[in-house]
């Protein structure tokens, strides 16, 4: 996946994973793929009470793909810039849907 080189850079770069970590309080952990550096925490808990079934992992893969999300719309936009609409269309149907898929957990 192509990015542009323009675009401003302060966060872990990715790609990111999502695993459960069952120290003392069970949790959802965001890390980075190549040193298992943490990202985020998801809570599964919320003042005391468990969040609803699938909710807290739905959450850590929506966050997980963020990385994939922002490189697909930058693609999309560079391809928009430089080759036009079909291109950008052609870029958002490829990276876009591979991005949501990661993004929902759908196969």
């Amino acid at each position: 996946m192509t990015t542009s080189a323009a675009a401003p850079r302060g966060h872990t770069p990715g790609p990111w994973r999502f695993g459960e970590n069952v120290g003392k309080r069970p949790r959802w952990e965001i890390v980075e793929g190549a040193d298992d550096t943490p990202v985020a925490v998801i809570q599964r808990f919320k003042g005391g009470r468990p969040l609803p079934k699938g909710e807290p992992e739905a959450n850590a893969s929506l966050i997980a793909a963020a990385p994939a999300l922002l490189a697909a719309l930058e693609n999309a936009l560079l391809s928009l810039e430089t080759d036009g609409p079909a291109s950008a269309a052609a870029a958002l149907n490829t990276h876009g849907r591979a991005a949501i898929k990661l993004a929902t957990g759908a196969p």
